[in-house]
């Protein structure tokens, strides 16, 4: 019997014209909290909430606060992302959808 193993893959597609840094969200399914590094996309922020976050390379970071953002969606609509941690250093913002 021949034993297949599952590999994951990932299909990352980048179009020069939709870049919107700002308003850009990357999808991670190996992350395990929300992230952005915008302070003033935050509806409120808890700021008491202190804690750390540590990455793959085993780097560690301050989460400076935590608390929910309002974001655009393609369709126009919006929707709300409870427990967002704001960490003021990652260059991109993080939606963990594991």
């Amino acid at each position: 019997m021949i034993e297949e193993k599952n590999e994951a893959t990932l299909l990352l597609v980048y179009n020069e014209k939709m870049q919107d840094k700002e308003n850009m969200w990357y999808l991670d399914n190996g992350a395990s909290n929300h992230m952005c590094e915008d302070k003033d996309k935050f509806m409120e922020l808890d700021e008491i909430t202190r804690s750390n976050v540590i990455f793959v390379d085993h780097s560690k970071v301050a989460i400076k606060g935590k608390y929910t953002i309002l974001i655009k969606l393609r369709d126009e609509s919006h929707q709300f992302i409870n427990d967002v941690n704001y960490i003021s250093i990652v260059k991109n913002n993080i939606l963990s959808l594991g």
